[in-house]
């Protein structure tokens, strides 16, 4: 059985650099992130799509079994991210009142979804990500962080 790491793992960073550091930290086989990334560490130390494609038919073929067989015990969610530019990426993700908001979203989506809230690595951006039930949901989770940045005075204008 492959050890495995998928974006949750890593949370804050995104990237292959990232999730790679993280699988070597932890011994894993496979990672991967939401963007479609999958690192196999015994073949390549990037996600590579040729070889992620070339393990999936050799599963399929392994196994005696069709494509749509192995992917539908998956279950997509909704999912939204924005981007909020602002006049300062660290004092505005370091914010006391902007972490208790992220903290009771985050009790707010318990097992029904997830948030991952990150400064941009190369803009000056807070980028909030929010995966629930709905997108009705998602979008009233993501509009009470907006709030919190708009009301401290962070969003550039």
């Amino acid at each position: 059985a492959l050890k495995t790491l998928g974006v949750n793992a890593v949370q804050a960073r995104v990237g292959d650099r990232y999730v790679l550091e993280k699988m070597n930290a932890l011994d894993l086989d496979l990672g991967g992130e939401q963007s479609g990334n999958i690192i196999m560490r015994k073949y390549a130390t990037t996600g590579d799509g040729l070889v992620t494609a070339l393990m999936v038919v050799e599963e399929m073929l392994f196994k005696k079994t069709t494509l749509s067989s192995i992917v539908t015990p998956v279950k997509l969610v909704p999912q939204k991210l924005v981007s909020i530019e602002v006049n300062n990426k660290l004092a505005a993700f370091n914010d006391e009142t902007f972490q208790e908001k992220i903290k009771e979203v985050e009790n707010s989506l318990s097992k029904d979804g997830r948030v991952v809230v990150r400064q941009s690595d190369t803009e000056p951006k807070i980028r909030i990500m929010v995966e629930s039930s709905s997108l009705t949901k998602c979008d009233e989770e993501i509009e009470k962080l907006v709030t919190i940045l708009k009301r401290k005075g962070y969003v550039a204008e």
